[in-house]
């Protein structure tokens, strides 16, 4: 009996102890904190504000580069295209490819006699044109249309 309260008064003043030395490193990280932010003036508002950050330069190009089409990736002749827009000026066709992008849709011209036809997707059958055209209008595309292009567009991409 003398044994187990000898254990309990050892556990307890081994707690205390315990306790002790945790509240001092406690205060000691806490100093430690202060004295390290002390060595700037003011408030704790006016200390974060005497941070420097890294100033970052963010440089845009001055001009815009035209699109360049290459016929190697032409489209078959068996195969069906969803036509988005078509432009007869540049700058028109590369606001509809933004927006396509920014709606993540995949999207390339074909230019044919003076227009500029901006496609989206290359299908083998009309029914899986027909599901993707479905995509691109819920997408907000509401003037896109499925064609074929030997009898709708022949021009190179």
């Amino acid at each position: 009996m003398e044994t187990t309260e000898k254990s309990l008064k050892f556990y307890v003043t081994l707690g205390k102890i315990v306790w002790f030395m945790m509240r001092w490193a406690f205060y000691a990280a806490l100093f430690y904190v202060a004295f390290s932010m002390g060595s700037k003036q003011g408030s704790v508002t006016q200390r974060v504000r005497q941070v420097e950050f890294p100033k970052i330069q963010i440089q845009f190009p001055k001009s815009t580069t035209t699109p360049t089409f290459s016929s190697a990736s032409q489209p078959k002749t068996n195969a069906y295209v969803i036509v988005v827009g078509s432009f007869s000026d540049v700058a028109s066709t590369q606001s509809l490819q933004d927006q396509l992008n920014q709606a993540r849709i995949h999207n390339y011209v074909i230019t044919d006699n003076g227009q500029f036809h901006v496609c989206v997707g290359k299908y083998t059958s009309q029914s899986r044109a027909n599901r993707t055209l479905k995509i691109v209008k819920a997408k907000g595309f509401e003037n896109a249309t499925v064609v074929s292009p030997p009898a709708g567009i022949s021009g190179t991409q």
